[in-house]
């Protein structure tokens, strides 16, 4: 009988939980910090790293997805960065803490195919 290889480590049935499981992979694969995903009020989605990093790195995700995009990227050169992300009708952001580069194609396919966007 031949076995299937699992590429994932862990597993979720719950939508949250297995988005937060996502994002852990993804803070080990690329050495970030911490990675939060959020909408467009800054209320966390999914969130990875330190517990006491999440609120405060939605709400400053939040914040820098109001400014326009000229000020932004003057703004991504240090601290946190922001990646805003399009799910068709829905609109939301990553904020991460780290420099690691990230596929961010691949992250939004993989991000709505969690969260049922």
């Amino acid at each position: 009988m031949k076995r299937t290889l699992e590429r994932r480590r862990a597993r979720s049935t719950y939508r949250g939980e297995a988005a937060d499981l996502y994002l852990d992979e993804l803070t080990r694969r690329y050495e970030l910090r911490a990675a939060v995903l959020s909408d467009e009020l800054g209320l966390p989605i999914a969130a990875a790293g330190p517990k006491y990093t999440h609120e405060p790195l939605s709400a400053y995700g939040a914040f820098k997805m109001g400014q326009t995009e000229a000020a932004l990227e003057r703004s991504q050169e240090a601290g946190p960065r922001c990646i805003a992300l399009n799910f068709d009708s829905r609109r939301a952001h990553l904020t991460i803490l780290g420099s690691g580069r990230l596929p961010l194609d691949g992250i939004t396919c993989d991000l709505a195919r969690i969260l049922e966007f």
